[in-house]
């Protein structure tokens, strides 16, 4: 009887000549699922014009001139734990919820600075821009590279909210803001077309916003939390205006359910 090695010799030499064996696949394992695409990005930040057709209607309606990249979110920090002081009215869990809102929209904003995307920000906030909101800018085709402690706040405190509770306060329907503070020092910078620079938002210590809106779903955007006017409190957390009493039960104004935005 033939030893197996001895077999497989004369196969690959038959008649003198070395014969290559036809190749046996190895077994595989059942491949899994096929990963959900990311269909409202594009591989990366792409100019409007030069993404596929769909993708670009989907876009049109949002005022933007470049397609985001599906990596946008990457480097976007996780929310801080909330102080949530409404007396259990909104729930933990929801006013976290309302948080991770909160830090995608900023996540969106500082894109929409970096990508020079003014009419975006209708999309994302009723004052038109918040992290820069004194930056002419936009108008003469700048961009704004705004680091993130200018951006993401590293304390959050959820507060009712009610139309005249500061001097420069926000007339909304909303019944709910956060307060948050930013801890410096950073400062974002300008850059125009024309290669020159300007300085732009800075915190040079602390600063405390009060940042009045709600949460709803976009269907590209997804869960944001829309900004509906911010009051820019101090540099010393001791002027922010005292919100009112929680209520003692959901206001109206709050849905059930999270909204999209064109409800």
């Amino acid at each position: 009887m033939l030893r197996l090695a001895t077999v497989v010799a004369l196969m690959l030499t038959a008649c003198g000549e070395t014969v290559v064996p036809t190749a046996v696949p190895s077994p595989t394992s059942t491949p899994g699922p096929t990963p959900t695409p990311l269909v409202v990005f594009s591989d990366k930040d792409t100019p409007i014009d030069a993404v596929d057709p769909n993708l670009r209607n989907l876009w049109k309606a949002y005022g933007v001139l470049t397609v985001p990249g599906q990596h946008l979110f990457d480097t976007t920090p996780a929310p801080p734990g909330v102080s949530n002081a409404t007396n259990g009215v909104v729930p933990d869990d929801m006013a976290l919820r309302w948080a991770r809102g909160y830090f995608r929209d900023r996540a969106w904003q500082q894109w929409a600075y970096a990508h020079a995307q003014s009419n975006f920000f209708n999309r994302l906030s009723a004052s038109g821009t918040t992290l820069d909101s004194s930056s002419g800018g936009f108008s003469q085709g700048a961009s704004e590279i705004v680091p993130n402690c200018a951006v993401f706040p590293t304390s959050m405190e959820l507060v009712p909210y009610a139309t005249g509770a500061g001097s420069g306060a926000v007339s909304s329907p909303s019944q709910y803001a956060f307060v948050n503070t930013f801890t410096g020092p950073c400062a974002a910078t300008l850059n125009f077309p024309d290669g020159s620079t300007k300085p732009g938002v800075s915190v040079v210590g602390t600063v405390q916003t009060l940042e009045v809106g709600w949460l709803v779903d976009d269907p590209v955007l997804g869960k944001i939390w829309y900004d509906e006017g911010t009051e820019t409190c101090s540099t010393n957390l001791g002027n922010c205006p005292t919100p009112p009493a929680a209520p003692a039960q959901a206001p109206t104004i709050l849905p059930p359910t999270d909204t999209q935005i064109s409800q």
